[in-house]
């Protein structure tokens, strides 16, 4: 569900991405899958950094890839 977006993220190291824009309390989930590596295409754990923003009522999921062995 969120190849593509992991994909053209580790293609652009440190660049931002919406992954997910919608409901909060989905994206609070989210960021902590993001980050932990339970999203699959976010593997290994620490590699994309995570975060949410409200705005106009709707909850923003942005992320960025780091790189492998690196730490938030």
């Amino acid at each position: 569900m969120y190849e593509d977006a992991a994909a053209e993220l580790r293609e652009n190291p440190g660049m931002w991405g919406v992954i997910y824009e919608g409901r909060a309390n989905r994206a609070s989930g989210m960021v902590a899958h993001i980050l932990s590596g339970a999203i699959a295409c976010f593997r290994p754990s620490g590699s994309f950094q995570a975060t949410s923003r409200m705005r106009s009522g709707v909850r923003t999921v942005y992320a960025r890839y780091l790189g492998e062995g690196l730490t938030r």
